[in-house]
Formats: structure tokens, C-alpha cells, sequence
């Protein structure tokens, strides 16, 4: 998360270009702001991006780091691969300790779901730290990867009908709400 980059003023910030534009035009900012007034928080200090990272592997300190494209729980958004350790940390992806959380698109979100999980298909990851809930190992992090896009996919479809049957903005609600979550 952005929020903590304040507090680490001597530490190299890495990003994805999705989340370096967002920082650059100050819509990271805003949101932040948004959520300090919402949660009664406070995240002062500047934002700042010093290093913008693709899906190829950089050295940064002492490790291989590349950053992928996961947006969906928010506009934008990357998990980073560090391939020297085998690990996968997919920000607020893969978590056993809650479903997806969407704050941008479904369909981005199930999109980013399939990506992490070819990631872990095709990479040599072995644990996985998700930001929220225990770390996870490879199978794990599949398994839970794979319960998250069959979840979204029943979201897309809950919502799919609602719309088709005519149903108000409340009953479409209602109806994506309806689907059961694979995680509390």
C-alpha cells in the first residue's frame, strides 16, 4: 500500500507504471485522503515513486524483482515477484483471510486472479505473502487463486442476470451479495 511510504523516507519505492501514474497525478493522494477521513487515520508525508518496474526482472539491492499488473481490488495496482527467493507478494490478492475485495472492476480483478495464478503455474514461486492473512505456499496460493476467479466469475454472472431480468440497482445488489463467499 502507498500509505507507508511516508514512513520509510529512505527506502527505493518500486512501482508499476499503473500505480507510478497514480501517485504522479494525484489521484493516490486523494484516495488516501479519502480513506483518512473515512477511518479517522492519518498518512501525512509526501508520495513518491523512485523506480517504475515492468514484468522483467531488475536488481534492486540484493534481490530479482519484477512487478505484475493486478488491478481490480483497486485501479491500479502491481504484485511483485522476487525471483532470486521464490516469492510472490500479491498485495491484497490471494489472501486466506478474506475473499477478494473489488474496489475497481470484477472483471479486472478475475483477469489479475488468472494472472497470479499462471504466475505461480510458470514461475519458480515457492511462498507466497499476501497482505492480508498467513504466508502461503505454492499450493496454497493455487488453491485459493483458483477459488477466488470462480467466485468472481459467479459475481459477474449474479450481476449479469440481475441486469438482464431488469432488476433495480438494490436487487442486482442484493443478488451479487447472494453469492457465497469462498472465505469469510
Amino acid at each position: 500500500h502507498i500509505c507507508g511510504i511516508p514512513a520509510f523516507a529512505d527506502a527505493t519505492v518500486l512501482a508499476d507504471a499503473s500505480t507510478a501514474r497514480a501517485v504522479e497525478v494525484g489521484a493516490a493522494r486523494r484516495g488516501l485522503d479519502d480513506a483518512a477521513r473515512e477511518w479517522d487515520a492519518s498518512w501525512d508525508g509526501p508520495l513518491r515513486v523512485d523506480r517504475v518496474i515492468g514484468e522483467a526482472f531488475v536488481r534492486c539491492g540484493a534481490c530479482d524483482v519484477a512487478a505484475i499488473p493486478v488491478p481490480g481490488h483497486s485501479d491500479d495496482g502491481a504484485a511483485f515477484v522476487i525471483g532470486d527467493r521464490g516469492l510472490l507478494l500479491p498485495g491484497d490478492y490471494l489472501s486466506a483471510a478474506c475473499p477478494p475485495i473489488v474496489l475497481g472492476s470484477v472483471a479486472s480483478a478475475l483477469a489479475s486472479c488468472e494472472l497470479l495464478l499462471r504466475t505461480l503455474d510458470e514461475r519458480s514461486i515457492s511462498t507466497v505473502v499476501p497482505g492480508h492473512g498467513p504466508v502461503l505456499d505454492r499450493r496454497q496460493a493455487q488453491r485459493i487463486a483458483r477459488e477466488d476467479a470462480d467466485y468472481l466469475r459467479l459475481l459477474q454472472v449474479a450481476a449479469t442476470d440481475a441486469v438482464r431480468a431488469g432488476a433495480d440497482a438494490g436487487e442486482a445488489t442484493a443478488s451479487v451479495r447472494a453469492v457465497l463467499s469462498p472465505r469469510r
